[in-house]
């Protein structure tokens, strides 16, 4: 196995319009297991959407620690099987909460992470919020599949996937934490390229910058990912800033021996 290393990133704002920030993000270096990054997006608005992707990154926080990882980092399955069974924990996690005290009535969460350790990362969501990866030979690729209407849509050919961005409908999630029986996490497994760049976003940035905007941001900006981080979100805050907009980044170089 190569060496590597990985560069870490993110960041939140709470935009130019919202009067509160109900996103939330981890991003933590896992030593020998790698790192990972996730990025929560709640959803209720005076409902407590900030106590949702709290309660989702912290049960992040409680779950991406050595001693849980090192029984499951030995094979794909089982590294699946656990960023599957993270998510239910959140779900419940928020459901129960919801239960239990009615002023949190009705709040949700998306949920994206991405665990990165060796040469692949193991990505895991629930919801509209997305992962990205960018390099600058193959640009930016989108690994994660929105849970929306307008996507499901756009998969019966019922609309056309040009006009998902900017829909009037595209804040329809039909996937989330909080929902007890429609949190159902998608999971994928993607082979890592030197010098890639994982990002993950809230749709304060997918959802008001187009995507060659945010590939031409992170192409600019490649060899910093601090840097990269502010720019995407200044970027999204100069088109509008109509959401609460949030970013994860991890680049990672690959090392010969």
């Amino acid at each position: 196995m190569q060496d590597y290393t990985i560069e870490l990133s993110g960041g939140t704002d709470v935009g130019l319009i919202r009067q509160k920030n109900e996103d939330d993000y981890l991003v933590s270096d896992l030593g020998e297991y790698g790192a990972f990054i996730g990025v929560a997006d709640g959803m209720g608005g005076a409902n407590a959407g900030e106590i949702a992707s709290a309660l989702a990154i912290e049960t992040l926080k409680r779950k991406f620690t050595p001693e849980f990882l090192k029984e499951v980092a030995r094979n794909d399955d089982g590294i699946l099987s656990f960023m599957e069974a993270v998510v239910k924990d959140a779900n419940l996690t928020i459901f129960n909460r919801s239960r239990a005290d009615k002023s949190t009535r009705g709040m949700g969460t998306t949920i994206v992470m991405a665990w990165i350790i060796n040469d692949k990362a193991y990505v895991c969501w629930c919801g509209d919020s997305r992962c990205y990866v960018f390099n600058q030979q193959n640009g930016l690729v989108l690994l994660s599949h929105d849970h929306s209407l307008v996507q499901e849509l756009a998969d019966k050919g019922k609309l056309a996937p040009e006009l998902i961005h900017g829909h009037p409908m595209s804040n329809v999630i039909t996937r989330c934490l909080g929902d007890i029986d429609h949190a159902i996490p998608e999971t994928r497994i993607y082979q890592l390229q030197n010098n890639d760049m994982i990002m993950l976003c809230s749709d304060g940035l997918s959802g008001i910058c187009h995507d060659d905007i945010i590939q031409k941001t992170m192409s600019c900006y490649q060899e910093a990912p601090m840097a990269c981080k502010d720019k995407l979100i200044a970027t999204a805050l100069s088109a509008g800033g109509f959401d609460n907009v949030t970013v994860a980044l991890a680049k990672v170089s690959f090392h010969t021996k």
